[in-house]
């Protein structure tokens, strides 16, 4: 859970990792009894052409394909979710606000101190705990039930990380996002509807994305779940 100070966000700051197609709820936290600030901006890119702000508490926006600026209520922990729709980037994407530094010579326990929000969000897919089969089961675009074990293959890797496969069809990792794949077909279908398993591995935010926004082997996109295992008999 990458968290950011007030004094940190005095300047502008980046993630940790890039910004994968699923949903990162952010969470400020104000110790002002006015109104703070708080902006996401795009470097050198309209990363609000490929995102969206929505479910926010506690705060208030306006925003361009640019950039997007908050204003927060006072003494208040404001959050809202922001959602790529494609992969953005670590360094595309920064974010920072107008906190204020205080300085009082007649208090020299309180000088120094941030007025302003902090920062933290979560959210995203994590890459895999899994070393075993995972059973995928849905309704597949006849409206029939379907299940397909997929086994754990630690080689060859994908971007270093596993891959799960069944007949032509894997199931991995890429670093940034899950994603269903098969090698003779060049789509790649992003997988960003929750997972089971011993924790939630990405946020139940979306469906695939990809060519008929179905998977290769037919099972309907709002109703797949994964869960470690393999499948019933």
């Amino acid at each position: 859970m990458p968290t950011y100070t007030r004094e940190q966000l005095r300047t502008f700051n980046t993630n940790s990792a890039d910004f994968g197609t699923t949903a990162y709820t952010f969470t400020l936290n104000s110790n002002v009894s006015t109104t703070a600030g708080f902006a996401i901006e795009g470097v050198n890119k309209d990363i609000f052409n490929s995102a969206s702000i929505s479910n926010t508490v506690g705060c208030t926006f306006v925003s361009s394909s640019t950039n997007a600026a908050f204003l927060i209520d006072p003494n208040t922990t404001a959050r809202f979710d922001f959602t790529p729709t494609s992969v953005l980037g670590k360094d595309l994407v920064k974010f920072s606000a107008p906190n204020v530094l205080s300085y009082n010579i007649n208090d020299l326990t309180a000088s120094g101190s941030v007025f302003g929000v902090d920062l933290n969000f979560t959210g995203g897919c994590t890459s895999p705990t899994w070393t075993g089969d995972i059973c995928a089961s849905g309704i597949n675009s006849k409206g029939n039930p379907e299940q397909r074990t997929y086994t754990y293959t630690p080689s060859p890797l994908y971007n270093g990380q596993p891959q799960w496969v069944e007949g032509t069809t894997y199931f991995r990792w890429s670093g940034t996002q899950w994603e269903f794949a098969n090698p003779s077909n060049p789509i790649i279908y992003p997988y960003t509807s929750s997972l089971s398993g011993p924790s939630d591995l990405c946020s139940p935010v979306g469906v695939y994305e990809g060519e008929n926004k179905v998977v290769p082997w037919d099972f309907s996109a709002s109703s797949l779940t994964v869960t470690e295992g393999a499948c019933p008999p």
